[in-house]
């Protein structure tokens, strides 16, 4: 055995420009092999974080439900975190830009990835908490207690006998 590892040193020490060349390639093959998992891998976690960060972290709607539906799923032991959120219709500004508004508690705000940058979510009648990017659209700047004109614009659709 020991005359084996002599005459692989030897050969590998006489051959010296071949052992570089087969050092590298192997080092490459692993790396390239590495690589490839590694960037899949962090592309397939990046797309995630991407899906969260669009759609929030919830895993089902219910929609047109009753008050007493909603506190019943809240009160579930098999239900985690619950939100509420109402559509109101659409906000439809004096420039002819719509947007849907809705109307949601603070579970929702959290749950789909919001963070407030100023003041305070609204407690008082007439109060209202818009995304910046609304606000882009409205052509309003990002200023705490300004009065805004909108007008909602709701769809109701009614049964006949």
């Amino acid at each position: 055995m020991n005359v084996y590892i002599h005459l692989a040193l030897a050969y590998l020490k006489k051959q010296r420009g071949r052992t570089i060349a087969l050092v590298l390639g192997v080092a490459l093959a692993v790396m390239l092999v590495f690589g490839t998992n590694v960037i899949s891998e962090s592309q397939s976690r990046n797309q995630l974080a991407n899906i969260y960060k669009m759609y929030g972290t919830y895993q089902g709607i219910f929609t047109n439900l009753n008050k007493d539906l909603t506190e019943k799923i809240k009160n579930d032991k098999d239900v985690s975190k619950s939100a509420v959120a109402a559509n109101l219709g659409n906000l439809v500004t004096d420039n002819g830009i719509s947007m849907i508004l809705n109307s949601t508690d603070k579970d929702y705000i959290e749950m789909n990835g919001y963070t407030l940058i100023k003041g305070h979510l609204p407690n008082k009648q007439g109060e209202i908490v818009l995304e910046s990017q609304a606000l882009k659209k409205m052509g309003l700047k990002e200023k705490l207690g300004e009065t805004i004109n909108f007008k909602i614009k709701k769809e109701i659709k009614m049964k006949t006998a």
